[in-house]
């Protein structure tokens, strides 16, 4: 199973539930059918900010890969602009020895579970 996590963007919070335009309710849109859910508070420029987020983003990844494997939600209210800035310096990548990674592993097959896949379909039975 892959890793399936969305991403909704929403209304930031005083404009939900009173009449503004644009406004779906974002939040608990899929229900019970996601494993994890969280609003995430308003975007601002700020490494505590990006931390959050990163934090959001790895626990979203956990939970999500986690048996049963399922998808999870991560709800973005936003102001106007609905568009970021991304090259604004505070979202740029922190300087760090350390190596922070979400998931690893292989993309595709190795020559071995390929070898192995071609073994079982060569010998499969033809219709």
């Amino acid at each position: 199973m892959y890793l399936f996590i969305v991403l909704t963007a929403d209304r930031p919070h005083e404009l939900r539930e009173v009449g503004a335009p644009q406004a779906i309710d974002q939040q608990f849109l899929f229900g019970k059918f996601v494993k994890w859910f969280t609003d995430l508070a308003l975007p601002e420029e700020s490494q505590t900010m990006l931390r959050y987020v990163q934090t959001a983003a790895a626990r979203a990844n956990h939970m999500s890969m986690q048996e049963p494997k399922g998808p999870v939600q991560i709800n973005v209210p936003l102001r106007e602009p609905l568009l970021p800035d991304l090259s604004i310096d505070p979202f740029a990548r922190e300087e760090s020895d350390t190596k922070k990674v979400l998931a690893s592993g292989q993309t595709f097959p190795n020559d071995r579970v390929m070898s192995e896949i071609v073994t079982v379909m060569n010998h499969s039975k033809k219709d």
